[in-house]
């Protein structure tokens, strides 16, 4: 039977819910069925007639079937990169995943991200959003080895979202930044704006494990490469090159810019899969609060209880191995890699360690 027919035997007044539909492709990522929830992403993006959402879900399940230079076309055919800051953010990923540096770079570059932020009402939280934005640029510009400019989008990064720890990691594992200056990026970020006092003594803890312990100890006057001191701040991050067209940063300018912008922003609660203008029935008030009573209802901690809980994080026996190493500690260095390959066995990161305390203990392969 032709289908024109079948849907002509359809009465024309039979209501279909269509959130229907993007609940099912919410549904279908969090299954990891990606396929299945690109099939019915188009569906939902051609029936609303390309709202804006449904373009972005579209593309997010192309990204996630590392379909990236499908994902970005799609965005920037309906032009969303320069109207949407989600849509925006989302190209940018995947043209850095395609590992089209330069043209990331352009987009980046030709977009007002505070002007469009005002203009747009998303679901997540508009911080996390710019810094994600700032943390992107980084990387692209990393990529196209203009170091000097990456590390000060990580900083911008960071004084958008201190949570931002994809970006501390950048400057602090990619041998972006002296001991003394991660020091001072500690100390510059904003955290008592951004967090509550408990919040705050939490992320000191996280951050300052992963900053250098080979200097710890040594005087900052015989560090070498160039001289260190203690008054050292932020403008010190800016070494752009004179032959370098790309705008050089105006750290307190953009700062300050960022905080102005703060009364501006409003955390929407709209779901992900909730398009602007779209007359559908949303969840229900019931639905919602289930869900967050299984994902989000969590019983609070004190502070003293939730520090000690964390000390068994790997990250942080990550950092306790690593004083023990530098402090020629190596039996209690192999006893904490023990017990953290024995919850990750493939940790990556601590099998440097476990070598130069094996190589220093004279156990290699060659015995």
């Amino acid at each position: 039977m032709d289908t024109s027919t079948e849907l002509r035997d359809a009465s024309d007044e039979a209501p279909v819910d269509i959130n229907k539909y993007r609940k099912l492709i919410s549904d279908f990522i969090n299954l990891r069925r990606y396929q299945t929830a690109l099939f019915w992403a188009e569906k939902v993006a051609v029936m609303s007639k390309f709202e804006t959402m449904d373009v972005y879900w579209y593309a997010q399940c192309l990204f996630l079937l590392k379909e990236y230079h499908r994902a970005a076309f799609i965005l920037r055919l309906y032009k969303l990169e320069k109207t949407d800051l989600m849509c925006h953010c989302l190209a940018l990923e995947c043209l850095y995943e395609a590992r089209e540096y330069q043209e990331a770079l352009d987009i980046v570059n030709s977009v007002d991200s505070y002007y469009m932020l005002q203009s747009n009402d998303e679901f997540i939280d508009s911080n996390e959003v710019l810094a994600s934005i700032s943390l992107l640029k980084g990387k692209i510009l990393e990529a196209l080895d203009k170091r000097s400019l990456a590390t000060e989008s990580f900083v911008q990064a960071l004084q958008t979202s201190v949570y931002c720890s994809e970006a501390f990691d950048c400057l602090t594992q990619h041998e972006m930044l002296l001991a003394s200056e991660e020091r001072v990026l500690m100390d510059s970020l904003p955290i008592s704006q951004q967090c509550s006092e408990a919040d705050g003594k939490i992320i000191k803890v996280l951050y300052e494990s992963k900053l250098k312990k080979y200097y710890d100890k040594i005087n900052s006057h015989f560090l070498p490469g160039r001289l260190i001191t203690s008054n050292l701040n932020l403008q010190s991050f800016k070494k752009s090159k004179k032959d370098n067209p790309t705008p050089t940063f105006n750290f307190a300018k953009n700062i300050e810019s960022i905080r102005n912008n703060q009364s501006l922003l409003q955390t929407s609660k709209t779901t992900p899969l909730t398009s602007k203008g779209s007359h559908g029935k949303t969840s229900s008030k019931a639905e919602k609060e289930k869900i967050h009573s299984r994902f989000f209802e969590m019983q609070q901690l004190v502070l003293k209880d939730c520090l000690a809980q964390l000390s068994q994080s790997i990250d942080l026996l990550m950092a306790k191995a690593e004083r023990a190493f530098y402090n020629c500690n190596y039996n209690h260095c192999l006893k904490i890699l023990n017990e953290i390959f024995r919850r990750d066995p493939y940790h990556t990161q601590s099998l440097s360690i476990q070598i130069g305390c094996l190589y220093e203990q004279k156990e290699t392969n060659s015995e």
